[in-house]
């Protein structure tokens, strides 16, 4: 194969990006839909006029790959506002990415994806976004290699037909996976068998400390005391009923069975409802729900 190359698109190449376009597209979706709905499609979104007003867009980039002077393949990134979905300025979104069929297997794809990636990192984006037809199996495993996971789906509407699209993303930066707060204990065993009442899975780490998990939700129970620090902890753990979880803490009975241990009636905020657990060494938990 001759050397390949990736330039930006601008107005200059308008021809050339219709011709793209619309000869990648019927490639792709022919034999899958009827000649009425990918005409319909073609006509209206794949129109000069159409892509015109796309090349026009300043939060829409297009490149395209050639080979030797063959455009055989082109890449449509929106930003910002021109995003087909979430509008969100942290993200950038992969419209569309073709290749030509007599070059599918040649790794051209990848190079697109490659400079979509490059691009987003360079204007310091968190992560890139794409739609793909649910029935596009060789597109999803494609991405699913490239380490894109499916979030959500939408509607794609070609011609008459409605059809849906899984919605997949790639981070590009570390996320998050969880937060876990440490806290102390006067009595760490009593504190420990607390928390397991509760309905907390307790993990020993060492004799003086031990991670509690419940769910996705976690903190770690040191066996460590001052006075101080342990009065001005406090805990917020949001639930989704806040009346359900009182009833179910109220049958455990744990103010019975700690000394200590108080548990208070719910109260409304103005921003939702809330009541209170302190735990056998004073530590406050803030049990809450917020208003939708």
């Amino acid at each position: 194969m001759n050397t390949l190359v990736i330039i930006q698109a601008n107005s200059t190449y308008l021809n050339q990006l219709q011709q793209i376009s619309i000869q990648t597209f019927r490639e792709t979706f022919s034999a899958v839909n009827t000649t009425e709905n990918m005409e319909k499609y073609i006509s209206e979104k794949l129109s000069l006029s159409q892509l015109a007003t796309e090349l026009k867009d300043e939060n829409a980039l297009f490149y395209f790959i050639k080979s030797t002077n063959e455009v055989i393949g082109y890449l449509k990134l929106n930003m910002g506002a021109s995003q087909t979905e979430l509008k969100d300025d942290c993200a950038l979104e992969i419209e569309r990415i073709y290749v030509l069929k007599k070059f599918h297997g040649k790794n051209i794809g990848a190079q697109l994806l490659e400079k979509a990636i490059q691009v987003a990192k360079e204007l310091d984006k968190n992560f890139i976004w794409l739609g793909v037809w649910e029935n596009n199996q060789r597109a999803i495993q494609f991405y699913t290699k490239n380490r894109f996971v499916v979030f959500d789906k939408h509607l794609f509407t070609l011609g008459e037909d409605v059809q849906t699209d899984l919605m997949m993303k790639l981070p590009l930066k570390p996320q998050l996976k969880s937060i876990r707060p440490f806290i102390g204990a006067k009595d760490f065993a009593c504190s420990s068998q607390f928390y397991k009442d509760w309905g907390f899975n307790e993990l020993v780490l060492t004799p003086h400390l031990s991670l509690f998990q419940m769910g996705d939700f976690a903190f770690y129970l040191q066996d460590a005391y001052v006075k101080d620090w342990i009065d001005n902890t406090m805990v917020f753990l949001e639930v989704d009923n806040i009346n359900a979880h009182l009833e179910s803490i109220t049958k455990l009975n744990l103010p019975i069975k700690y000394p200590g241990v108080r548990i208070s009636a719910i109260q409304q905020l103005h921003w939702g409802k809330e009541y209170f657990i302190h735990d056998p060494s004073g530590i406050l938990w803030h049990i809450g729900t917020f208003n939708n």
